[in-house]
């Protein structure tokens, strides 16, 4: 867990020093107020802190605003693989976020979390004091953005779909569940033999 936040600390510090936009303290990272709100909740975002991105947006933040590479809040909150990322999406979907905006690359939310959004899991091997930490895939974000009207069939600069990335990094699984999504459905079924 150190080492997560250690290496969030670090990515903002460099964000800071390679655009003088970000300053570090003791304590966690702060943004500077010189920044532009629309790129404080860009970088909240990138960095999980859902208590910033909530008030950034009840000050009216653009939840739709993008970065240079076109990334949006809510791509930034898709490439997460903290466990409250799915809150900030929620959050931003809710604060009027477009689920199907893409960054110049064409690529999406969907597609950023079919290859990016992942949760630490932890295994036993063979004793108890062997334990491996894994990232393992978050379905539950590439369900809440299916349900929320991603749409699947997109494709990106590369002319490949979410499905197709997942796919494209060894992803079967987040590649089956995509391509079988079906709206309001309480159970997917997941063909193994496509």
């Amino acid at each position: 867990m150190h080492f997560l936040y250690l290496v969030t600390f670090a990515t903002v510090a460099n964000i800071g020093a390679s655009q003088n936009k970000v300053t570090t303290s003791s304590g966690p990272p702060h943004i500077k107020d010189s920044i532009s709100p629309e790129r404080k909740i860009y970088f909240a975002c990138h960095n999980g802190h859902f208590e910033m991105v909530k008030r950034l947006l009840e000050t009216k933040s653009n939840p739709n605003q993008k970065a240079p590479d076109g990334n949006t809040p809510l791509i930034s909150a898709c490439m997460r693989k903290k466990d409250n990322a799915i809150n900030i999406i929620e959050l931003l979907l809710k604060n009027g976020a477009q689920i199907n905006e893409s960054n110049n690359t064409n690529e999406t939310p969907l597609m950023h979390a079919a290859v990016k959004a992942r949760v630490w899991t932890m295994d036993t091997v063979k004793y108890p004091s062997d334990i491996i930490r894994t990232f393992k895939p978050n379905l539950s974000i590439i369900k809440l953005l299916l349900d929320q009207g991603a749409d699947k069939t997109l494709k990106n600069y590369e002319n490949r779909t979410a499905a197709d990335l997942a796919r494209k990094q060894g992803n079967e699984e987040i590649a089956k569940f995509i391509k079988n999504y079906a709206p309001n459905s309480k159970h997917m079924v997941i063909n193994t033999n496509d």
